[in-house]
């Protein structure tokens, strides 16, 4: 009895938080993130299908001497691709320098830092994937200074960002000089043909500060100075943007850079390859289940930290997490550090958001309802309700069954390092932010394969199969539902409620019109 009242005051609360999220505007919040009406964006895999490519378009933003303390636009290619005009475009900077352009710098690092942050085109989520760096050698985009950091972003609906993050560090190379060429077994593939063969930009681009204007050579590129813009840059970034994702690929750049490009069909698999060593090595097995109940009832979800790179990636690592699913919040793997859009943690709706761990983050009150992941401390906080999670231990030890493997070794192993890191994030970042494990493609393989296991206890067919309900009043269009009633037939009692919870998210709901009612 004492059972069940807890249940319905649960489900009253659950009730009460859903109405809230339902009537809550959402017009100031996307207004900051888009010039679409809706934050309602969503992981496109026919999106990543369609492009067919690493990225969309790809920019160098950096200081410059029109703007004193704002990051400037400094080049772009393809111009077609990009829709900002000056004004819009300040948004986009922020999120390029989460934590602002002045942070400590490494002197002994050319990249300073890199991670992902998500937005909002078109109506579906796309990635800024950005490497920070440090130019060692004057060029078209500014002098050589090393307290000044520039910013090279790649915007992708493709979640490659391996691949992504080792051609950063080659179109780096070039720019500081240590790469003269690119090497002559490599074929500069062609653009795709729906790129605009000549830009007609030219007025738009006039208008940022400082004024870009298009290379002749190349009318789809864009830059301030076309001084010391040299065909091999040009050539390596159509190279990183023109590459076909229609079939695996491994291309070696330099002795110490090989890309390896997977198809575009596994999205899963790319985003745990670039995520899942940060995962596990910042939150233990027991937190990293905790991620998981909380994903699947649809939680306010916040990770903070010091480090933006794990930061974003534990976030983004929510996409595979969830596998076959899709989640249906909202996701941010990095939130400037700026008041009006932290003021996004205070939204009732679902959310995972990455936050850097700054004075202005540390100042707000959260509310209690909050799952808080805090990766410098290795602590975390949520609400006193929240339901136990089936099998849950059973979860735990498999996680750390395979973290105890003697194979897993530690990534201060130098030449293990080398060895396991070709399809991870590159040697260079995870030598500056040293992560507990290396995980190669088996390994990914096992632990993303343990989430899906764990997952389709809930929405496998043969789970779904005997809840949906067929109405064929016309004949010619006949109509799905879901029966939560047979769902939840012979449930145990210790986990009802986490799945009672589970079946009204919108993830649960999405799954089953996307995957199984079609």
């Amino acid at each position: 009895m004492l059972h069940a009242i807890k249940r319905k005051l649960k489900k009253r609360e659950r009730l009460e938080q859903q109405t809230l999220r339902e009537g809550v505007s959402l017009e100031r919040i996307s207004s900051n993130l888009s010039t679409r009406d809706e934050l309602g964006v969503v992981f496109d895999q026919k999106i990543i299908e369609r492009e067919n490519r690493l990225g969309r378009y790809i920019m160098i933003l950096g200081p410059n001497e029109a703007k004193e303390t704002e990051p400037s636009l400094l080049l772009v290619y393809p111009s077609c691709n990009f829709q900002y005009s000056d004004s819009s475009f300040e948004r986009v900077a922020q999120f390029c320098y989460p934590t602002g352009m002045e942070y400590p710098i490494r002197p002994d690092d050319v990249i300073q830092n890199q991670f992902v942050f998500g937005l909002n085109e078109d109506g579906s989520l796309i990635f800024g994937t950005c490497t920070h760096f440090v130019l060692q050698k004057s060029c078209f985009i500014g002098q050589s200074n090393p307290t000044k950091v520039y910013c090279i972003c790649t915007m992708t609906p493709n979640p490659q960002f391996s691949a992504i993050f080792k051609f950063h560090e080659f179109l780096i190379s070039i720019l500081s000089g240590t790469v003269t060429c690119i090497p002559a077994n490599i074929t500069i593939p062609e653009k795709p043909e729906r790129w605009n063969e000549i830009s007609t930009d030219r007025e738009r681009f006039l208008e940022f500060t400082p004024k870009l204007t298009k290379l002749i050579a190349c009318p789809l590129f864009y830059a301030v100075n076309h001084s010391g813009v040299n065909h091999i840059l040009i050539n390596a970034i159509k190279l990183h943007l023109h590459i076909s994702c229609s079939a695996p690929v491994e291309i070696t750049l330099t002795p110490d850079i090989t890309v390896v490009v997977n198809d575009g069909l596994n999205s899963s698999w790319a985003i745990a390859s670039a995520s899942f060593d940060y995962l596990f090595s910042y939150l233990s097995s027991e937190n990293i289940v905790r991620y998981m109940r909380a994903l699947m009832t649809e939680q306010r979800i916040v990770i903070t930290g010091n480090n933006i790179s794990a930061i974003s990636m534990i976030a983004i690592a929510s996409l595979a997490i969830l596998s076959p699913m899709s989640y249906k919040g909202s996701l941010l793997p990095i939130i400037p550090d700026q008041d009006e859009l932290l003021d996004f943690l205070d939204t009732p709706i679902p959310f995972v958001f990455g936050v850097a761990y700054t004075d202005k983050y540390k100042s707000r009150e959260m509310t209690p309802d909050t799952t808080i992941f805090n990766i410098n401390t290795g602590t975390v906080t949520y609400p006193d309700s929240m339901p136990h999670m089936p099998h849950a231990s059973n979860v735990r030890k498999h996680f750390k069954t395979l973290l105890s493997s003697k194979e897993l070794r530690a990534a201060h192993d130098v030449k293990f390092f080398e060895f396991r890191n070709k399809q991870g994030i590159p040697t260079r970042m995870k030598r500056v932010f040293m992560t507990k494990y290396i995980m190669n493609r088996r390994e990914v393989e096992e632990m993303l394969q343990t989430f899906k296991n764990y997952n389709e206890r809930f929405v496998s067919m043969e789970k779904l199969a005997g809840c949906r309900v067929r109405d064929t009043t016309d004949p010619n269009n006949p109509k799905y539902g879901f029966v939560k009633e047979a769902y939840m037939i012979d449930v145990p009692e210790e986990d009802y409620d986490f799945i009672d919870m589970f079946v009204g998210t919108q993830t649960f709901q999405g799954y089953c019109e996307n995957s199984f009612f079609t």
